[in-house]
């Protein structure tokens, strides 16, 4: 007996194809949330959040951008990144550890049931990956520092910015650094 002439069989195959569907907000971003950087014993962990015009959570399907990590202190004037309306034109990099292109596609973006624990709403994260400290510039000058990412729309448009602050764990002082690719995405 084969598979195929079995009605039941294929049936239950369709089924099973159907519950694994699930639709996902694929609305225009208008802004990026809850930038979490992730000090780990490697690296940094980097994910955000991104919400339509309403406030909802949403997705990209596809996006280009930049991760920035530096350790500047906070005397220090923080600029924006290139595009941006109030951006300069040339960035600073005395204080730069790490400046990486990245490219967003919806396979970075993880659903996390029942994320709002106020409405039981999902969330979805896009998760970037770990940039290792191996892949830094230089050792890290002072105990905190700052990641920021900018993200350009879907429409190519609207520049969507990020930024965390961050605490250097000892490993990150004794990583060895500048052995890194500086134009590769986190490891997922």
């Amino acid at each position: 007996m084969t598979f195929s002439r079995n009605p039941a069989f294929l049936a239950a195959i369709i089924l099973l194809a159907l519950q694994g569907c699930e639709r996902t907000r694929v609305t225009p971003p208008v802004e990026m949330r809850n930038l979490r950087v992730t000090p780990t014993k490697i690296g940094l962990d980097i994910s955000f959040e991104l919400t339509d015009s309403k406030g909802q959570p949403t997705i990209m399907m596809f996006g280009n951008g930049v991760v920035r990590i530096d350790d500047s202190p906070d005397s220090v004037q923080k600029e924006v990144f290139p595009g941006h309306p109030a951006g300069s034109s040339v960035l600073d990099s005395t204080w730069l550890l790490y400046n990486a292109r990245l490219f967003v596609t919806r396979e970075h973006f993880v659903i996390l049931r029942g994320g709002d624990s106020t409405r039981g709403q999902d969330k979805y994260l896009c998760a970037l990956g770990v940039y290792p400290y191996s892949h830094f510039l230089r050792k890290p000058r002072h105990p905190t520092g700052n990641v920021r990412v900018a993200l350009v729309g879907m429409d190519g448009r609207r520049v969507l910015l990020g930024h965390a602050p961050v605490v250097w764990p000892p490993e990150a002082f004794s990583a060895t650094s500048g052995t890194g690719d500086q134009s590769r995405f986190g490891n997922r």
